[in-house]
């Protein structure tokens, strides 16, 4: 990919062909001198490195130019090589021999014998992702990855993204000591900027409150350790005044304690994402609006309905920085009928109202229903007039700040209404009722191009072997 040059002038009497005197200082026979500047073979090997992002076999590229200059090519090519490392993308393959093998437990073994064989690879490693899936198939694997694992995080000390997921809910005392101790190694770094957690049980909290240059933290499906929260001291937070992103879905257990006992921790949130399920929730929501209100731009919040509570007197008007707001509704549990909380147009009609800076509004709204309507009306958008306000708003000039508006309904049919001959076109029916309904719903807005709506009605994938 790269020429380069080499300079043998080598002294033989007289002059050179080019007419040069004898006398000039001679170059050793070994030289290599670049044809252009390190800087811009660097540059090169950067853009390279963009285009691999986008294709797949591109890494073969970068590996070839790793091999062309140990001196001009090699450390800038692996820099990008190892700059993110995934473990647990893949599942099974064959070995050389044919049999089945876990892949990912032989990559495992892989990267901790490169590693141990050039310690300075992990200063390159910047992103680092563990999937848990594989490696939890069996016992075995189980015991290979926590006998592994601890040796590749130890030698992470450039760490700035730590991601570590399972896709379903795990026991964290499942992972041995020396996989907890290296786990929190890593989040003890102070490069670490990004924190990654989701499907744990008895996560330790103070994992996630430790790294202290943290930007952003990201919990899903996550519940803490009881021992620790039953514990009279407040966990110390060590990214006070830091933490810019914080997204919190299922994690109450952990992020309800600590905006009781250290709210000023959060005081500079940009970004919030909180999913909502009962009152508690909705109080942790509230502090949050309090503590944040001079810095938080974008609010996404997951509402999942239950009885006995609403967001009614959630008041948005303390958030005069707020340009982005989604709402996010999904019913936890499968609905006989398609009909969306009346709370809901009332919400964003208040945030509309109090938001001057809003420039993008986004809801969405999912259900799980056991069968399919029959009818051409399917009384979705219950409380019409509440509706009707929020179209009025949109086409008002109050709300001229406000550039885009999103409306996406997603409906999943799991039950005996599948049974039905051409099932297909009873999902086709029900998209073009639904669209027509909520299209009626905001006549201004549809004219004038103010929203933009978005139906999409599937199988649950649990029903798809029910279709003949």
């Amino acid at each position: 990919m790269f020429s380069f040059l080499t300079s043998q002038t080598v002294s033989r009497g007289g002059r050179s062909p080019q007419g040069m005197p004898d006398s000039l200082p001679e170059a050793p026979s070994n030289s290599l001198e670049p044809r252009i500047p390190p800087e811009l073979i660097s540059l090169v090997i950067d853009a390279l490195a963009r285009t691999s992002r986008h294709q797949t076999d591109s890494l073969r590229g970068l590996l070839q130019v790793s091999l062309v200059s140990k001196q001009f090519c090699l450390h800038r090519a692996r820099s990008h090589i190892f700059r993110s490392v995934d473990l647990g993308c893949y599942q099974q393959g064959d070995d050389a021999d044919g049999n089945k093998v876990g892949v990912e437990v032989r990559r495992l073994k892989g990267l901790l014998d490169i590693m141990v064989g050039n310690e300075a690879l992990a200063s390159y490693m910047l992103y680092f992702r563990v999937k848990l899936t594989p490696f939890i198939k069996s016992q075995q694997d189980l015991d290979t990855f926590n006998q592994v694992l601890p040796g590749i995080l130890r030698r992470l000390r450039s760490l700035t993204m730590f991601v570590l997921e399972s896709p379903n809910m795990f026991q964290w005392n499942k992972l041995s000591g020396e996989v907890h101790e290296a786990v929190k190694q890593c989040c003890s770094l102070p490069s670490l900027l990004r924190l990654d957690f989701q499907g744990f049980w008895d996560l330790p909290p103070p994992l996630i409150f430790s790294p202290p240059s943290l930007q952003k933290l990201s919990l899903l499906n996550i519940s803490g350790d009881p021992r620790v929260q039953q514990a009279e001291a407040p966990i110390p937070v060590a990214w006070t005044g830091r933490l810019k992103v914080l997204n919190s879905q299922n994690a109450a257990t952990i992020i309800a304690p600590c905006t009781l006992s250290s709210l000023p921790s959060f005081a500079a949130l940009e970004g919030l994402g909180l999913s909502v399920s009962n009152n508690s929730d909705v109080q942790t929501l509230r502090r949050f609006i309090t503590v944040c209100r001079d810095t938080l731009q974008f609010l996404n919040v997951l509402i999942i309905p239950h009885t006995g509570w609403t967001l009614d007197d959630i008041d948005l008007s303390f958030l005069p920085q707020l340009s982005r707001f989604g709402l996010f509704v999904c019913p936890g549990e499968q609905q006989p009928t398609l009909q969306c909380p009346g709370f809901i147009p009332t919400l964003i009609n208040d945030c509309l109202r109090t938001q001057g800076n809003l420039q993008m509004l986004s809801l969405f709204i999912t259900f799980r229903t056991s069968s399919l309507p029959s009818g051409e009306l399917t009384g979705f958008l219950e409380n019409q007039e509440s509706w009707g306000k929020l179209d009025e708003h949109l086409t008002s000039g109050a709300a001229r700040h406000l550039q885009t508006v999103n409306l996406v309904i997603v409906v999943t049919v799991d039950g005996d209404g599948l049974d039905a001959e051409d099932p297909e076109d009873r999902f086709e029916d029900l998209e073009s009722h639904l669209m027509n309904e909520v299209r009626s719903s905001f006549p201004k807005s549809v004219e004038k191009d103010r929203i933009t709506i978005e139906i999409d009605v599937r199988r649950h994938p649990r029903a798809q072997g029910s279709i003949v």
